[in-house]
C-alpha cells in the first residue's frame, strides 16, 4: 500500500522539453521553467524540487502534484498510486539528497506527421500548419541540449549503472533531432555506458525509416532499445483520431518491430478517449495475438495513460454502459502474457471507474469536432466519431 503522499518518481523520473525550455521531476508533475542559462545544478538541485521532496515525505500534497490529487479524489487511484513506488521510501529518506534518477525523458521539438484530434500545436507542426501558427515548428536551442548531455555525462561517471533515455515528439522519427541526439550520444562519452534508449514513435514511418532505425540498433554494441507504439484503435476509426495516419502503415511497423529478437521489450502506449473506448477490445485483441504469432518470446507491455485534455475528450463523459468494453479489455489482458499484467489491470479498472462520472454536453463536443474539421479540411468522419460514444 503506498503511503499517502509519497511517490519515488520525484527522485526517479525527469523530463526536459526542450524546445518549451520545461523541466519535470516525473511525466504528471506541473511544467518548471528552465533559467536563463540551464546549469547541471539546477537540473539536480533547485529549490522547487527540493521543496515538493520534502512535501511527499512529510505527508504533505504538493501543487506540482495536482494531477494525481485530482485523481485519487475521484477515482481512488492515480498515475501515482499505479507507478509510483518503484523504489522504497525507507531507501530515499536515509538519502533524500542522493540522485536516484533512473529513467530520462526528452522532448526535442514539435515535428510530427500526424494531427491527432485530441493534440495541440505545442506537439504537432501538422496541427500548428493547419492552425496558420506562424511559428509552427518549435525547436530546442543548442546550449541547452549541450547542458542536457553535460549533465548525463556527469551522471554516468558518478553512476555507471543503467539508466532509461525516453524520447517522445511530435514524433521522434519525423524529426531531425532525433537522428542528431542518437548521433551525439555515440560521439560522447557515454556511448559505451549501457543505456536503453525507448522511443516513443506512432509508427507512421516509411520502409526508409525502418533501414535506419535497423543500422543504430547494430551500431550500438553496450546499448538496448525498445520502442513503445502509439495507438487504442482500429482501420478507419484509427485514422480519424489519429488524423494523417494509416492503419495499415502501422500494422506494418508493428510487424516490423517484432521482428526483432534482442529487444527487452516492445510497448504499446495508447490514448483511450471519448471516441476509442468502444474500440479497445478490439485493438487489444490485434496486437496481442499478433504479437503471440510472429515473435511469442518478446514481452510485450501496454503503457498507462489516457486523455484529459481537451476536456470533453475524456472518457468520463461517456455513458456507464461502455464499462462493458473496459470488461472485455480487461479479459483479453487477463488471459494474455503482457509484462506487469497487475499494473495493466489496475489501469484499467481506474478506466472504467472513470466512466460516467461527467455528464456530457454533446453541443460542446459536436462544436470542437466540426472545428477539428475546419482546420482538416473538411475530411473528418464525425459521424463515425460520434457513434463511438452511443
Amino acid at each position: 500500500m503506498i503511503e499517502t503522499t509519497f511517490c519515488s518518481q520525484a527522485w526517479s523520473d525527469i523530463k526536459f522539453s526542450l524546445a518549451r525550455r520545461k523541466l519535470q521531476h516525473c511525466c504528471r508533475a506541473t511544467l518548471q521553467d528552465f533559467p536563463e542559462d540551464l546549469t547541471v545544478d539546477f537540473i539536480n538541485n533547485n529549490s522547487l524540487i527540493n521543496e515538493r521532496r520534502s512535501y511527499l515525505l512529510e505527508g504533505k500534497r504538493h501543487k506540482q502534484c495536482a494531477i494525481c490529487w485530482l485523481e485519487e479524489d475521484t477515482t481512488g487511484s492515480s498515475y501515482r498510486t499505479i507507478n509510483g513506488k518503484r523504489l522504497a521510501k525507507e531507501e530515499i529518506e536515509s538519502n533524500p539528497n542522493k540522485n536516484f534518477i533512473d529513467r530520462i525523458e526528452i522532448q526535442f521539438d514539435n515535428i510530427c506527421d500526424q494531427s491527432c484530434i485530441y493534440c495541440g500545436p505545442a506537439f504537432s507542426s501538422v496541427i500548428a500548419k493547419e492552425r496558420g501558427i506562424p511559428e509552427r515548428k518549435l525547436n530546442y536551442g543548442e546550449k541547452d541540449l549541450q547542458t542536457v548531455i553535460e549533465w548525463l555525462e556527469l551522471f554516468y561517471e558518478n553512476d555507471p549503472s543503467e539508466k532509461v533515455i525516453r524520447i517522445t515528439g511530435g514524433e521522434p522519427t519525423a524529426s531531425k533531432s532525433w537522428y542528431y541526439f542518437i548521433d551525439r550520444l555515440l560521439e560522447s562519452s557515454v556511448a559505451e555506458n549501457k543505456m536503453l534508449i525507448h522511443t516513443v514513435t506512432n509508427a507512421n514511418f516509411k520502409k526508409s525509416v525502418q533501414t535506419r532505425i535497423t543500422d543504430y540498433m547494430k551500431k550500438s554494441k553496450n546499448w538496448k532499445w525498445s520502442w513503445a507504439l502509439s495507438n487504442e484503435s482500429t482501420g478507419m476509426l484509427s485514422e480519424n483520431v489519429r488524423f494523417g495516419s494509416s492503419w495499415e502503415k502501422w500494422k506494418e511497423n508493428y510487424e516490423f518491430f517484432l521482428g526483432f529478437t534482442n529487444m527487452p521489450f516492445l510497448m504499446i502506449s495508447p490514448s483511450p478517449n471519448i471516441f476509442t473506448i468502444k474500440s479497445m477490445p478490439e485493438f487489444f485483441n490485434y496486437v496481442i495475438k499478433t504479437s503471440e504469432l510472429l515473435n511469442p518470446s518478446l514481452p510485450l507491455r501496454i503503457n498507462l495513460n489516457w486523455v484529459e485534455r481537451p476536456d470533453h475528450f475524456n472518457p468520463a463523459y461517456l455513458p456507464v454502459s461502455h464499462k462493458q468494453y473496459i470488461d472485455e479489455s480487461l479479459e483479453i489482458i487477463s488471459n494474455s502474457n503482457v509484462m506487469h499484467k497487475e499494473q495493466c489491470i489496475a489501469w484499467l479498472n481506474q478506466l472504467k471507474n472513470k466512466i460516467g462520472t461527467k455528464d456530457l454536453d454533446i453541443k460542446i463536443l459536436k462544436g470542437h469536432l466540426d472545428k477539428e474539421n475546419h482546420y482538416k479540411n473538411n475530411m473528418l468522419n464525425i459521424k463515425l466519431l460520434l457513434d463511438q460514444i452511443n
